[in-house]
């Protein structure tokens, strides 16, 4: 079952939105969106501008994910559609292997 991001972020305070907020990077896009619509709500105002750049750096991150699509990822939802059967092999839906590149030390 996919959380309910909107449903999260009513029951944070202000300052756990924004703190989100000025950290985006480390968050989902639906956990930023989320956090946005309800200060918003709450009649928080934010600025044309600093919208403009939460969108901006939104829509980058989703398109990152994007291109990560050959690996099971945090931002690649393939994942969910994916068989853990080796430390670094992954079976997909699609029937093929994925491994991951990892260095020999």
């Amino acid at each position: 079952m996919e959380p309910d991001f909107t449903l999260l972020a009513s029951g944070r305070s202000n300052e756990e939105l924004i703190e989100r907020i000025d950290n985006r990077q480390k968050f989902l896009p639906e956990t930023i969106e989320a956090s946005v619509a309800e200060l918003q709500f709450r009649n928080h105002a934010f600025s044309d501008e600093e919208l403009k750049i939460i969108g901006e750096d939104i829509q980058a991150q989703r398109a990152n994910a994007v291109m990560v699509t050959s690996n099971p990822s945090l931002f690649n939802t393939d994942y969910k559609n994916s068989i853990f059967i080796r430390s670094n092999v992954w079976l997909c839906n699609d029937g093929n292997e994925y491994q991951q590149n990892r260095k020999k030390e």
